[in-house]
């Protein structure tokens, strides 16, 4: 790996997307990364551009819905699954994140990843420029991995 960190930091997606009911607060990820939660976060937060508790939500999110499109579980079975005692509160930041309620969602029978947030800063973007080129030959390697298979090998969300 070229990061020392990257190992750390898959290994903490890996936790939190494996246990999203589970307490997933900033003193247990640093445990599972082997760091202190200081020195976590500001390693977290840099490597991905967003902190602890919003990566915690983002996925927490995406599991609630694809299981809401795949599975027959209510509204309440999938808030408890992904760490919410109160529907209300799960039904609050689902809102946010997907911009429709859980049923409005389960309603449209798609899986959309949920909307990033935008934090104040800049980010280091890639430089993008659009070319036209003469007809050619071009090599490229593709991927054909879904969207929930994002952080490792996963069989089912």
């Amino acid at each position: 790996m070229k990061n020392p960190y990257e190992a750390r930091l898959l290994r903490v997606m890996d936790y939190i997307y494996d246990n999203p009911a589970e307490d997933l607060s900033l003193d247990v990820l640093a445990d599972v990364a082997a760091m202190s939660r200081f020195h976590w976060h500001r390693v977290f937060h840099g490597m991905t551009g967003e902190t602890c508790a919003a990566a915690v939500r983002r996925v927490r999110m995406y599991r609630a819905a694809c299981w809401l499109v795949q599975k027959d579980w209510t509204v309440n079975q999938i808030a408890k699954r992904v760490g919410y005692d109160n529907v209300s509160s799960f039904s609050r930041v689902f809102r946010e994140g997907h911009g429709l309620t859980p049923a409005a969602f389960r309603s449209r029978v798609a899986v959309i990843p949920p909307r990033l947030e935008n934090e104040k800063g800049s980010y280091t973007m890639y430089p993008v420029d659009i070319k036209t080129r003469p007809a050619g030959r071009l090599a490229a390697l593709g991927s054909t991995w879904p969207y929930r298979r994002i952080y490792g090998n996963r069989q089912e969300v």
